[in-house]
This record gives C-alpha cells, sequence and structure tokens, in this order.
C-alpha cells in the first residue's frame, strides 16, 4: 500500500485515504453486496450461521484452506473483516506470486518445498514482510516500509506457507483491548457487543472467520491485568528509547515516570540465564511432586475423580476423599515460578583468578595426587595437527612473514580507489561524505570490490585472505601515511580494503554501528587493558600438541557448574578453534561477576592456567606503527594486548570492525554460531555507519 504521511495534513485524512486503500485492495469480484455488509454490522455474531450461510455446501466441506486458489471463503472473511476492523494489511498480489512459483516448483520436481507448501498464513501487524508496511496502528507509522523481513516470516515461507494479511493490534501494544486510530474498534466476531481483547485479537478476530489457514500473534497470558512495569526487567529497555525516537514523540507522563529519562542497563546474560534455570528446576520440582501424588490414590494410578470415598462424620456432613494430599484445585494453571527460599547447598570450593606461575603448579601437582585422571587424550579429540594452520614462535622470525608493504603503486591505487568511491556516493546516491553526517547514512552494500578497485593490491590482499583462512591467521597491511587523509578518509580506506577480505560487515553494540573509534579517553581507569604499549599485539596458536598434558583434569570434569557452560575450545570441523577469554570467565575489577554466580572452581582455574600458561611460552609479540591495517581470524589465534600508555606525542585512536566471509567462514559449533549469528545475521536491527562523528 503506497501512500504519504504528510505531516501538514490532518491525521484524520491519512487515516480516511489508509482505509479506502485497505478497501480497494480487495478485487472487484470479491465485493460483497452492501445489504450483506449492512447484516454484518447489525448480527450480533458474524461467526457460525451468518458467515456460513454465504458458502455453498462443498465449500463448508473445506476445514481450512488447503490452497491459495479457494477463492470464495477467502475473499468472504477478506470483505468481512474488513467491516470488523481486524486486517490492516492486505498481502493479495504478493500472494498469488508466490502460489505460481510454488505451482511452477511442483510441476518441475515433483514434491513440495515444505510441510507448510502452499498454506495461506496470516499474523500480526507486528511482523515484517518485505514490501508490505508495519504501521502497528500508529497513523504516524503509515507508509514505513520496512526493508527487512521477520526471522518468523522467513522460516514460514522457507516451509512454503504463503503470507496473505496482517491484522491490527492495539496501538502501543500490551493492552487488553484492540483499539487504534487507523482502523478503530475491533469487535469480537462471536458476539460484537464485546470486545475481542487485546493486542493480539485482531488476529484472533481474523481466524474466527476463517481468513487464513494459521494466525500468529505475540501474546503475553497473565491472570491479571499487567502493568507497565512488568516487561522492564532484564533489556534495560533500549528497544523502547529506539522505537520512540523513531516518531519524535516524548513519552507521556504516566510512562515517563516508568521509563526514566534513558536506558537502563541490561542484566548480564550470565544473570538472566541464571534465573532461567532457577525457573526450570522449580518447575522441575513442582511436577515431580504433583507426579508423586499419583502413589496416594487407592488405585495408585493418576487420581481421577471417579474414585473417592464419602463418609458421613459425626456432625452428620457429608465429606469426600480421593487420597491426595492436595486440599482442592482453584485452576488448573502450569507450574509456574515463584519466590523460595534458598536452597541449602553443599560449599565448593571457589577461588578468585588471577594468572599466577606458583599456585598454577600448585593446582595441577594437587591434581596428580588425588589421581584418578585420564592417561588417554579423548577419542573425539585430534592427537596431533598438521597443515598450514599449526605454527610455533620459530615459523615467524622476521616481521616480513605476515606483514605486506604497500609499494608506491599501491599506495596510489588505494588513493585512486578513494576518489572513485566518494565520487560513486555523490553521483549514485547524492551523498556528500564532507557532510559530517554523511556516515550516517552509509551503507556498507556500498562498500565492496567494484566501488573500491585494486587492480594490483587485489593479489596482495587475495593473499592475506588466504593466510588468514587456511595459515596463521593473521596479517597486517602496513604502509598508509593516515596523517595524509582525515578521519572519514582513513575509515573509508580501511572498509574498502577490508571488503576484500570479507563481504559482510558485524554490528558490534546495542546502537548496531558497523563501525568502532576507539579513542584515548581522560576517564580510563588503570586496570581496563587497552591496546598497544608501543604497539604491542601478542598472538598464541591453540595448535600445539602440549595441551593435553596439563588439561587432563579439564578433560574429567568436562561440564562446567549448571549455572553456566563455557568452553575453552573447540574440536570442530578438524580445527580446534579457541572460545577463550579470560575477562569474559572472571571479568575485572571495573566490570565484576555477578554476585549470583559462583567463583571458578579449582579445576577451571587449572584449565585456565593451562591455556595461559601454554600460549605465553609460544607466543610471538608484533609492533604495530601508525597506518597498520591489522586483520586476525577470531577463530584461528588467541590475542592479548598490553596496556596503552598515553604520552604527549602518542594519543590513540584506532577503528574496529568486525568482517566474515561467507565463502571462506569456519563451520563452528553451535554456541558460537548462535553468538555470532546476532552481529552478522541481524537483518531486524538496521546498521550504523559512523565513519568519524561518534567515537568511543
Amino acid at each position: 500500500m503506497q501512500l504519504s504521511a504528510d505531516v501538514d495534513r490532518p491525521w484524520q485524512g491519512i487515516v480516511a485515504q489508509e482505509r479506502r486503500a485497505l478497501h480497494q485492495l480487495i478485487p472487484g469480484d470479491w465485493l460483497l453486496p452492501q445489504d450483506v455488509l449492512t447484516r454484518a454490522e447489525n448480527t450480533p455474531k458474524l461467526v457460525g450461521d451468518f458467515i456460513e450461510s454465504l458458502l455453498d455446501p462443498e465449500t463448508l466441506e473445506i476445514t481450512a484452506l488447503d490452497q491459495i486458489t479457494a477463492l470464495d471463503p477467502v475473499a468472504i472473511s477478506w470483505h468481512v473483516s474488513v467491516k470488523n476492523n481486524n486486517v490492516l494489511e492486505f498481502i493479495f498480489e504478493a500472494a498469488l506470486e508466490q502460489a505460481k512459483e510454488l505451482d511452477q516448483y511442483y510441476e518441475q520436481h515433483h514434491e513440495t518445498v515444505g510441510p507448510l507448501h502452499g498454506l495461506p498464513v496470516s499474523m500480526k501487524d507486528q511482523f515484517h514482510v518485505k514490501t508490505v508496511n508495519t504501521s502497528m496502528g500508529y497513523v504516524g507509522w503509515i507508509n514505513k516500509e520496512r526493508p527487512v523481513e521477520s526471522l518468523i516470516v522467513k522460516e514460514l515461507k522457507s516451509l512454503g506457507a504463503i503470507p496473505i494479511a496482517k491484522t491490527t493490534c492495539v496501538q502501543t501494544l500490551f493492552f487488553g483491548e484492540t483499539n487504534n486510530n487507523i482502523l478503530g474498534y475491533t469487535k469480537n466476531p462471536f458476539n460484537q457487543a464485546l470486545s475481542t481483547g487485546g493486542s493480539s485479537r485482531g488476529e484472533g478476530a481474523f481466524q474466527a472467520l476463517r481468513g487464513s489457514g494459521i494466525g500468529f500473534g505475540t501474546d503475553i497470558s497473565e491472570r491479571r491485568a499487567p502493568e507497565i512495569s512488568f516487561f522492564l526487567r532484564a533489556d534495560g529497555d533500549a528497544d523502547v528509547f529506539e522505537q520512540m525516537s523513531l516518531s519524535g514523540e516524548p513519552f507521556i507522563p504516566e510512562i515517563q515516570a516508568q521509563f526514566g529519562e534513558k536506558p537502563k542497563p541490561p542484566a548480564q546474560l550470565l544473570e538472566f540465564y541464571n534465573q532461567y534455570l532457577h525457573l526450570k528446576e522449580y518447575r522441575e520440582r513442582y511436577q515431580a511432586y504433583w507426579d508423586s501424588t499419583a502413589t496416594k490414590s487407592s488405585t495408585g494410578s493418576l487420581p481421577s475423580f471417579l474414585d473417592f470415598q464419602i463418609k458421613r462424620g459425626a456432625s452428620g456432613r457429608l465429606t469426600c476423599t480421593i487420597g491426595l494430599p492436595v486440599d482442592a484445585i482453584i485452576l488448573p494453571a502450569s507450574p509456574h515460578a515463584g519466590t523460595l527460599p534458598a536452597p541449602k547447598q553443599k560449599a565448593k570450593v571457589v577461588i578468585k583468578y588471577h594468572p599466577n606461575l606458583e599456585q598454577s603448579l600448585a593446582r595441577i601437582e594437587a591434581s596428580l595426587r588425588a589421581g584418578g585422571l585420564e592417561e588417554e587424550v579423548p577419542e573425539v579429540w585430534p592427537k596431533e595437527l598438521t597443515g598450514p594452520l599449526v605454527w610455533t614462535t620459530a615459523d615467524f622470525q622476521h616481521e616480513s612473514k605476515y606483514i605486506f608493504v604497500l609499494t608506491e603503486e599501491e599506495k596510489m591505487e588505494l588513493h585512486n580507489a578513494l576518489k572513485h568511491f566518494k565520487g560513486m556516493l555523490h553521483e549514485l546516491y547524492h551523498i556528500d561524505i564532507a557532510n559530517e553526517n554523511a556516515g550516517l547514512g552509509l551503507e556498507g552494500q556500498k562498500i565492496n570490490r567494484n566501488s573500491f578497485p585494486f587492480p594490483t593490491l587485489g593479489s596482495t590482499l587475495q593473499q592475506m585472505v588466504d593466510d588468514l583462512y587456511q595459515g596463521r591467521s593473521f596479517a597486517t597491511l602496513r604502509g598508509l601515511n593516515v596523517d595524509a587523509y582525515c578521519t572519514d578518509d582513513d575509515t573509508l580506506l580501511f572498509l574498502g580494503v577490508s571488503s576484500y577480505i570479507g563481504n559482510r560487515f558485524g554490528k558490534q553494540d546495542l546502537r548496531k554501528s558497523t563501525i568502532m573509534h576507539v579513542v584515548s579517553r581522560d576517564d580510563e581507569p588503570e586496570d581496563n587493558s587497552q591496546p598497544n604499549r608501543a604497539g604491542r599485539t601478542i598472538r598464541k596458536s591453540p595448535y600445539l600438541n602440549p595441551l593435553f598434558l596439563s588439561l587432563k583434569n579439564q578433560f574429567r570434569y568436562g561440564c562446567g557448574p549448571k549455572f553456566y557452560n563455557r568452553a575453552l575450545l573447540h574440536c570442530y570441523d578438524e580445527k580446534v578453534i579457541p572460545a577463550f577469554s579470560r575477562r569474559l570467565l572472571v571479568r575485572k575489577p571495573t566490570s565484576p561477576r555477578s554476585a549470583s554466580l559462583p567463583g571458578l572452581t579449582e579445576a577451571q582455574a587449572e584449565a585456565i592456567d593451562a591455556i595461559h600458561y601454554i600460549a605465553k611460552k609460544h607466543e610471538i609479540v608484533t609492533r604495530t606503527q601508525k597506518g597498520d591495517m591489522r586483520f586476525i581470524n577470531n577463530m584461528g589465534i588467541l590475542q592479548s594486548r598490553d596496556k596503552f600508555v598515553e604520552t604527549e606525542t602518542s594519543k590513540r585512536h584506532f577503528v574496529r570492525i568486525w568482517i566474515n566471509n561467507e565463502e571462506l567462514n569456519w563451520k563452528l559449533p553451535r554456541g558460537l554460531k548462535l553468538a555470532w549469528k546476532r552481529v552478522f545475521d541481524d537483518d531486524e536491527r538496521p546498521p550504523l555507519w559512523n565513519l568519524s562523528r561518534w567515537v568511543r
């Protein structure tokens, strides 16, 4: 639906135009006579006899919309739904086009795309469908077509389902009525004198009128009217402020008190996970208790209300007994979380961890004295690794092994490519890169090998790619005179070179920043390690045969405590992939571990020691120069950095990006795959490309 929401026009005019456009989306031969529509408005009950009186006997045999070509019930449901105010968007043309593609696929392959092949589905107007508006009942969001598609929509389409409509919802969501300023009030199809409830009841009404085969909403169920503060628990409500910024409107006073002036710090993931585990444990204990009552009944089976005894007491009153330690069931509800005193647990040996060689040797000695250690490497773990991914310090006696120095010709190629790219931005996209806001409108798709042509340098970069994904896992491009360019141009050059290394850029923070500027700040705490004192970066390879000798105890202890599982190394696809970050495990003074989590056990500390000191023994130290472009495969090596020491002549400012090469990227175990999926496969959050304006 292509409309323009002119801010100078009264909103009532925009709504009237939207309603007319919605009505016009229904094909002419689908329209019902006016007398039928009048009856629909006046009849108390739309479902049942009324809707069935409009269908022929053959159609009544259809229990669901088996085919998109079953147009009669669709037509009737759509037109009645318009009168019932339950549909915000009809997806007619795209649905028929998708149905044709599915038919062609079946004719060619003689099989369905998936289990939902050809099934019409509808969904609440909270889900994004490409080329379709998402207003969620806000007049100000009319014609706000989203360039993304929600994950559930992608999954449904991949299974063969055909989205045909997006249903109405309550403006602001999370309310017990379905009403907004676009369509108005949605009545209950079973009794139009009653409410449908909220906030997904537009979808409920559409389903009651047989509008589609399956409908999707986003309800939260409660036994009471939920207050707004219910969902302000974990994420700090950053998304709330982001959504409000789209309209430019302030919070109303009643809401302001709940949200404050800015987002709150989100709960730590491990703390959130810990609470979930408590919930799961409580449910399991309650379920076990409930199941145990089966043995209390006279039959020894699950209690039956036919299995009871009636007795007359001394007072003459009749009492009913079924032999269960439960007085009554007021409401059949699923087990849910409640506040209980923390159960007493046996004391565990927990420690604060910091690398200490003397303590590490003592831990190893204690493990050997205790005995019972595995003597053989587990079968799933490689006993020996070979190939270009395996290296030692001796392989890098000179920096020329991993540093590629730009020639004068390649420097000129960089300059010309930058000039070409900026000219292309201005000519094709009307972006003035000299404007301080230009970086905010830049899209990563515009940065690629075509927009940054490197005829000669390209072969050098390809060699770096081979080293990163099939060799040592790190490489440096040296020789760029960053002082000859402004910060924006330096950043663009870095992005242009990076587009030869990977073809996707990841988001690094809650602002969706794809570019992170790390600069010197006066308020940096002393213990917050920063990169590169005189430019030192240390790299360690995980491909070391001595590893198992110091990890016998950890193989026996395999799993961490139930609060979380954090693997230090993964053996996957014939590669050893490090997932070790001491900072994430033991934290630091400025960001301590959650008080609800236990400390590290001696066995866990021993495992961290093993990786730390073996890597320390085989590390190589590289030195950074101004203008270096350094690329690191995080799946292939461990990296540490010295604290940055600022002087009057040495100021820190480096640019960090996360890139991914879809063709060469390593296969990852599930835990790592999920972690990086949020970085590179997040289509619902538009990226922020800040060249220099915002720094951290």
